[in-house]
């Protein structure tokens, strides 16, 4: 049981924090009337003038600088003994890594410590961790840690860890360590975790404006309402497509909107990016940006087996459901089918009102996975069958041809099983109405 809660828990978790779709036909933007610019380029190199040509080479990481850099900057730490910067991780293979990570490091030359703060964390021994994962309230954390033992967790990883050289004064750092010591204080290092608008890298953005005030400011970094949330995770789950179908079917519209500047910080990447044109007193905050670590190899693409399996699978049926002689078999099929859409909806339904998660609730799926189906071989053989098959039909057509294209976001290798629902409910009906004259 632990292990199912698990695997439940890591498709509605993404850190939920983590497409079969290939980066160019994302979405894409327009510059200058002409120029499209997809959502990859807007992730990854947001910074774009109008009318600039990309050059595709920038995509991979070729930046070769090291930890010497402070010294490289002749920093006088005479006047300032303070060191500070936002340190952000790369992407990993495992589905928890899928996203990076933030955290911002504090060097104090006078006292040789170099600290990295960071949020997110939580513990495996806590009681009830896996149920209050799941329903969503888990308490998750801050903390502060060597940053040589945070770097060799990654080096370990072979994620890529990339520091942004922060210019602050000795009273602006004090400041901003300050502020972070209070976070991580015992009375306010909990937190319950929200992977679009609380997490790692959410709270370090917040927490440098509630700083500074309007000293600080984040400039605009990707045009307003370019893409949505749902685009961007498909994007850096593209490549584990089983953990994308999975998490697209169980989120609701609301990963739908549109994101803009302040939004699409959510992300680690996003936080860099809008660190990188952020400006405190009307001055770059950013001294420097290099990677202390880069990544060795890339991530490789596998062949997308939802999509095969499904396709075939909803294929096979869909033929043999024209095949008259095999009725009996096929009646013993739509039990099997419709119980397991069923349990799915009630799975949908469970996400829906039973946890917290925000990003489940309004579950437009269940309108193809009915949690009624989970009785379907009574609905079949009772005198409402025919009213519960015009119903269903009714709504898994309304599904296919509208609902999810336009409301809500899912993943695409789902609809060769809407598709296939949509025909076994219809013969099913046929069959029903021919009975009953």
């Amino acid at each position: 049981m632990r292990l199912i809660l698990f695997i439940v828990a890591q498709f509605i978790s993404i850190g939920l924090f983590a497409n079969g779709v290939e980066a160019n036909s994302i979405i894409s933007w327009t510059v200058d009337g002409n120029k499209s610019v997809n959502c990859e380029e807007i992730i990854l190199y947001p910074q774009i003038e109008k009318g600039t040509t990309i050059d595709p080479s920038i995509l991979n990481f070729h930046v070769t600088q090291d930890s010497t850099a402070i010294t490289k900057l002749n920093l006088d730490t005479t006047k300032n003994p303070y060191k500070i910067s936002l340190i952000t991780c790369g992407v990993g293979d495992e589905l928890y890594a899928c996203f990076g990570h933030s955290a911002v490091r504090i060097i104090n030359t006078n006292s040789g410590a170099d600290m990295v703060y960071n949020f997110g964390m939580f513990n495996f021994d806590d009681p009830n961790f896996y149920t209050n994962y799941i329903r969503g309230n888990l308490m998750y954390y801050g903390s502060k840690d060597r940053f040589q033992d945070f770097l060799y967790t990654y080096q370990m990883e072979d994620r890529s860890v990339q520091e942004q050289i922060l210019n602050l004064n000795q009273s602006e750092a004090q400041q901003l360590e300050a502020a972070l010591e209070d976070a991580i204080s015992e009375k306010n290092k909990y937190f319950r975790y929200d992977f679009l608008y609380n997490n790692c890298s959410t709270k370090l953005r917040d927490l440098f404006e509630n700083t500074f005030k309007e000293k600080f400011k984040y400039n605009q970094v990707i045009p307003d309402d370019s893409c949505t949330f749902i685009q961007t995770l498909d994007y850096y789950l593209r490549n584990k497509h089983w953990e994308r179908l999975g998490i697209d079917i169980l989120l609701s519209s609301d990963v739908n909107k549109k994101m803009n500047t302040h939004h699409s910080m959510f992300l680690p990447t996003g936080l860099h990016n809008g660190m990188a044109l952020a400006t405190l007193n009307n001055q770059p905050i950013v001294n420097a940006d290099y990677y202390l670590l880069e990544k060795r190899m890339p991530l490789k693409t596998p062949i997308n087996l939802p999509f095969i399996i499904l396709s075939i699978f909803s294929a096979v049926f869909i033929g043999l459901s024209f095949k008259p002689s095999l009725k009996k078999l096929l009646a013993g099929f739509d039990i099997a089918y419709f119980t397991l859409l069923g349990l799915l909806g009630i799975l949908f339904l469970f996400m829906w009102l039973g946890t917290n998660h925000l990003q489940t609730k309004h579950n437009l799926n269940m309108l193809w996975a009915l949690p009624t189906h989970v009785m379907f071989f009574y609905w079949i053989n009772s005198t409402n069958a025919k009213k519960y098959l015009t119903i269903s039909l009714f709504l898994s057509v309304l599904s296919l041809v509208l609902l999810l294209p336009y409301l809500q976001h899912t993943a695409w290798e789902i609809f060769p099983i809407i598709i296939l629902t949509i025909i076994r409910l219809y013969k099913n009906f046929t069959s029903t109405s021919n009975a009953l004259k």
